[in-house]
């Protein structure tokens, strides 16, 4: 079993050397779509972990909203999700700085949701 979470931990330090290099570029875009990965994995394992199931990222996204206890957090969900999906499905699209860091902030914000839970 160590060997699993090894895997996962190095992936996951390499998922965030991966958003520091392109953050550096300023290629925020990319950054957004890997930074939404870890995230939304992150809620995945938070809903398997209490048994809950869901048959799409949508599905998922929704129940982990819908279980959120202010209206603040499940906007900051609904945002990060949303961005997430303009940032990987419109090919135009280009991520700010700014928004970047909102992006960020929102993602850290919805980890510590899975945390205090």
């Amino acid at each position: 079993m160590e060997s699993k979470y090894k895997t996962i931990f190095e992936k996951q330090k390499s998922n965030k050397d991966a958003i520091e290099i392109l953050v550096e570029k300023e290629l925020y875009t990319p950054a957004v779509q890997i930074l939404w990965t870890i995230t939304r994995n992150s809620i995945f394992s938070f809903l398997e972990r209490r048994k809950i199931d869901f048959h799409s990222t949508q599905e998922a996204i929704t129940i982990f909203i819908l279980g959120q206890d202010s209206p603040k957090k499940m906007k900051c969900i609904y945002e990060a999700y949303t961005s997430s999906i303009i940032s990987e499905w419109d090919e135009d699209a280009l991520i700010s700085k700014k928004q970047f860091k909102i992006f960020e902030k929102s993602c850290l914000l919805i980890q510590s949701m899975m945390i205090n839970d």
